[in-house]
């Protein structure tokens, strides 16, 4: 199996071509209702902008674009993120998605890897 997740100084590299980064944080609730959360991360204005997704959990071993599932939150439109923040380094930027989402720095993946992290997710539930 490849290795999936980036080391820091490959995911500062993604970035600074102008790619994203991404993390899946697990299943959460909203208003009783079941969803999964990951996030985003990519080069702004600011210096790096997260948007953090929350969406309901409708996927399965055949269908896992995250993307497609639209937002847990009915008052949000579809792609929009539940919440964003910035960060105007790198080093706050690591620093920032540790103290929000412990360890998450170490499970980053490049942009639409998250599909595989999904599918493990559910394959994890089903054992």
């Amino acid at each position: 199996m490849a290795r999936r997740y980036l080391t820091q100084s490959e995911a500062e590299s993604a970035l600074s071509r102008g790619k994203a980064i991404e993390c899946f944080l697990g299943g959460c609730v909203r208003d009783g209702k079941p969803g999964i959360r990951w996030l985003s991360a990519r080069v702004s204005k600011e210096g790096f902008t997260v948007s953090v997704y929350e969406s309901a959990n409708i996927g399965s071993a055949e269908f896992t674009d995250v993307y497609e599932f639209g937002p847990l939150d009915p008052e949000l439109e579809f792609e929009d993120p539940v919440e964003t923040f910035s960060a105007d380094s790198f080093s706050k930027l690591t620093a920032e998605l540790e103290r929000r989402f412990f360890c998450c720095t170490e499970r980053l993946v490049n942009e639409f890897v998250i599909q595989d992290e999904y599918a493990d997710y559910l394959a994890q539930k089903r054992s």
